[in-house]
C-alpha cells in the first residue's frame, strides 16, 4: 500500500495554515516586546516541520499549537495559571543561550596563561626551513575558467607552472554561453559566472517584452492623438512628437546589446578553441617525450597498449 504524503493532503495543509494563521494573529495580545520573537518562533517551528510525515509525530505538535492556542486566547482574561505560563515562556525567550563549556580531558593538565605568553613570540625561520603554506600568496580565481590569475588565453604553461599533469581543457555550451573548464569537477566560480550571466539575460528578455508591449500601446496613443487633431486639439511639443519613438530607440539600443552579447560569445568561443586546439597539441607532444624518454630508459619499443617488443 502507497503511504500518504502529509503535505500533499489537502484537509493537513487546511488544518496546518489555519492553525498556523490563528497563532500568527493572536500573538498580539502578548507584551510589545515579545510579539516579534513570538512570531518568529511560530513561523520557524512550521518551516521546519513542513516535510514531516509520521502522524504520531504532527499529532503532538499539533495538540501543542492547539494548547498555545488556547493560552494565548485566554491570557487577556489575566488569570493565574495562564498568566504564570506567559511569564516563563518570557524568560525563556529574553534569556541568552549560552554554549556549554568544553570539558577538559582527564589526566591532561591545561597549561598556564603565563607560560602560554611567555612562549607566544614568534621564531625566526632557518635557511633550512620550508615554506609553509600561508607564506605562498593567494591565486585570484578566473571567472571563465576558475584557474589562478593567469589569463586563461595565455595557455598553454609549461609544465613547471603546474601544480599536477597537465591536462586538456574541455569547452562546452552553457546555455550559448562558452565555458572552459580545466578542472576535472566544475569550480564555484565558474557556476557563479553562469548564474549571473543567465539572470542578466533575463533580465534584457524580459525588457524586450515588455517594451514591444509598451510599442503597441505607444502606437496606440499616436493614433488617437491624430485623431483629436484633426478636430483641432494640439499636441504638446508639436505635431511631430510621438508616443513611439523614445519606446522604437529603446528597442534598437536593446537589440544592439544582444547583437553586441552574441558577437562576444562567438569571438570568445572562437579563443577558448584554439587554446584546446594548442593544449592538445603540447599534450601530445609531452605524452610523446614521455613515451620515447621511457623506452630509451627500458630497452624496448611500446605499441599502442602500453607494453612492447624489445629492441
Amino acid at each position: 500500500m502507497q503511504r500518504a504524503i502529509a503535505r500533499l493532503s489537502s484537509r493537513h495543509r487546511l488544518a496546518a495554515i489555519s492553525l498556523y494563521r490563528a497563532l500568527l494573529s493572536q500573538s498580539k495580545v502578548l507584551p510589545p516586546d515579545l510579539t516579534a520573537p513570538a512570531k518568529r518562533i511560530v513561523q520557524n517551528k512550521f518551516r521546519d516541520a513542513r516535510f514531516w510525515n509520521g502522524s504520531q509525530r504532527l499529532h503532538l505538535h499539533f495538540a501543542a499549537g492547539y494548547e498555545a492556542l488556547d493560552l494565548l486566547d485566554n491570557y487577556p482574561r489575566g488569570e493565574e495559571r495562564v498568566r504564570k505560563l506567559i511569564d516563563n515562556a518570557v524568560d525563556f525567550i529574553k534569556e541568552p543561550r549560552r554554549r556549554p563549556t568544553r570539558q577538559i580531558k582527564r589526566g591532561r593538565k591545561p597549561l598556564a596563561r603565563e607560560h602560554l605568553q611567555a612562549n607566544d613570540t614568534p621564531r625566526q625561520p632557518s635557511l633550512g626551513d620550508e615554506p609553509t603554506d600561508t607564506a605562498r600568496p593567494r591565486a585570484k580565481c578566473d571567472g571563465r575558467s576558475g584557474s589562478s590569475n593567469v589569463s586563461i588565453f595565455a595557455r598553454p604553461l609549461p609544465l613547471s607552472h603546474l601544480s599536477g599533469r597537465r591536462r586538456v581543457p574541455v569547452l562546452y555550451s552553457a546555455q550559448r554561453i562558452p565555458v572552459l573548464r580545466l578542472s576535472p569537477h566544475q569550480p564555484a566560480a565558474i557556476s557563479k559566472m553562469i548564474r549571473d550571466r543567465l539572470a542578466k539575460r533575463q533580465r534584457s528578455i524580459d525588457t524586450r517584452d515588455k517594451l514591444a508591449e509598451e510599442e503597441y500601446v505607444a502606437r496606440l496613443e499616436d493614433q488617437w492623438d491624430k485623431l483629436l487633431m484633426r478636430v483641432g486639439a494640439t499636441r504638446e511639443g508639436g505635431p511631430k512628437v510621438s508616443w513611439a519613438d523614445a519606446i522604437v530607440d529603446a528597442r534598437k539600443e536593446n537589440m544592439e546589446k544582444h547583437r553586441l552579447d552574441a558577437e562576444d560569445r562567438r569571438e570568445v568561443a572562437g579563443r577558448m578553441e584554439d587554446v584546446v586546439r594548442r593544449e592538445t597539441e603540447l599534450y601530445e607532444w609531452e605524452e610523446k617525450r614521455k613515451r620515447l624518454r621511457l623506452e630509451s630508459r627500458k630497452g624496448f619499443s611500446m605499441d599502442k597498449e602500453g607494453w612492447g617488443i624489445f629492441g
